[in-house]
């Protein structure tokens, strides 16, 4: 007969065994069910059979050779619709598309000196000024961000010109006021800029016959990936704008080595930056120091293009929505804001090869929850119901 003792340490393994069992599927719950090893330096990313499918609530005409990029959205002062501002890298304009259905409305009319729009941002909302519209815009060949007014797109302010080499994207934060502050019209506000600096070396191009700027920099270049400026706005003018600073790790885990898309959690003190060459989200500090904290690392194949946050209501919760840049569909990754733990990926049956995307949730049209506004193939713009990507992901606040 057995022992006591050695039924009690059968049993005990036994336990031990089925509650490791429930604890690594628990873990692995919000994992994809299979990797491969597929894509540039064989990162794993997950299989097609997780990829959760949603419908494109509408696809926009396409505008080939324009070479569309980036996305803001606006409501219209006049009639107050949803509005879609879309940069036209090649053609050197603005789109505006009407956020509802998709519908191409107008080319802004050519804005002299405009070079390769990139990266769009908003100058944050402002109780002095309820009426101001201000849009911040790289301008990747004239090495400037340029600060219009919408919906007219005059020219407020151009900056960067003497520290940035080939400027992507930008992100703003506005400094906080006093409520008496708050009372007086003519208060100076003051505003963080953060912007991308995505310059690259020189090297030959097998393919294309002729010397790209294609090349990682040299590590000690690195520290000038990110670049820091203040802006002084007084009503409707801008005072001044001062260069701050650049950073960015030169060793480490923090390498910024090919950058250009960034976005910002005030909420965490933390910057978000896609680094196109390793594949993954780094996140920094508002002070640009790397926080060791590096998220989406197995789940890119291709380049991580878009960024775009879903804020949970009167909460500190919510999802981070990254784009990976496959050539024929693109998969958007989700994580939890946060602690960026990976919630799932979801495609669209025409969304391909998408660079920037745009959220709101703000209920228009025919999204009473919000949507997802996304680049398809360099020529079109596609649109997705918040309430269908939460749905098929099971993303709950």
């Amino acid at each position: 007969t057995m022992s006591p003792l050695y039924i009690f340490a059968i049993t005990s393994f036994i336990l031990a065994s089925i509650y490791y069992s429930l604890l690594t599927k628990s873990s692995l719950n919000n994992q994809p069910a299979a990797l491969s090893t597929k894509g540039r330096n064989n990162f794993l990313f997950p299989d097609e059979k997780t990829i959760h499918n949603v419908q494109e609530t509408w696809v926009a005409a396409e505008r080939q050779g324009d070479n569309i990029d980036s996305l803001a959205l606006y409501r219209d002062a006049t009639d107050n619709d949803m509005k879609i501002i879309a940069t036209a890298k090649n053609a050197n304009r603005f789109f505006i598309y009407d956020a509802d259905k998709g519908i191409f409305e107008r080319d802004v009319e050519r804005i002299e000196d405009l070079e390769r729009p990139n990266g769009l941002t908003w100058l944050p909302f402002s109780h002095l000024h309820k009426d101001r519209k201000w849009l911040l815009v790289t301008e990747r060949d004239s090495r400037r961000v340029t600060i219009f007014s919408v919906p007219d797109f005059k020219i407020i302010h151009r900056f960067g010109t003497d520290q940035l080499l080939r400027p992507y994207a930008t992100v703003v934060r506005a400094r906080h006021y006093s409520p008496v502050d708050a009372q007086t019209k003519d208060v100076t506000e003051i505003y963080d800029i953060y912007v991308s600096d995505g310059f690259m070396d020189l090297e030959y191009s097998e393919k294309k016959k002729r010397h790209t700027h294609s090349k990682v920099p040299n590590d000690e270049k690195l520290g000038e990936r990110m670049k820091l400026y203040t802006l002084y706005v007084k009503g409707n003018k801008v005072e001044r704008v001062e260069f701050e600073k650049s950073f960015g790790d030169t060793a480490g885990e923090g390498k910024l080595l090919r950058v250009e898309s960034v976005m910002s959690d005030e909420v965490y003190d933390h910057l978000l930056i896609a680094d196109e060459e390793s594949l993954d989200i780094k996140v920094y500090t508002w002070d640009g120091k790397f926080t060791g904290i590096r998220f989406g690392q197995g789940y890119f194949s291709h380049e991580p293009e878009g960024l775009a946050l879903f804020e949970c209501p009167e909460s500190i919760r919510g999802f981070w929505i990254t784009t990976d840049q496959r050539p024929n569909l693109t998969h958007f990754h989700v994580f939890s804001r946060g602690s960026y733990q990976y919630m799932g990926s979801f495609q669209g049956n025409d969304t391909s090869h998408t660079d920037g995307i745009a959220l709101t949730q703000e209920s228009f049209g025919q999204f009473p929850e919000g949507a997802l506004i996304a680049l398809h193939a360099d020529a079109s713009i596609t649109a997705f119901d918040w309430s269908d990507i939460a749905q098929a992901l099971n993303l709950k606040c």
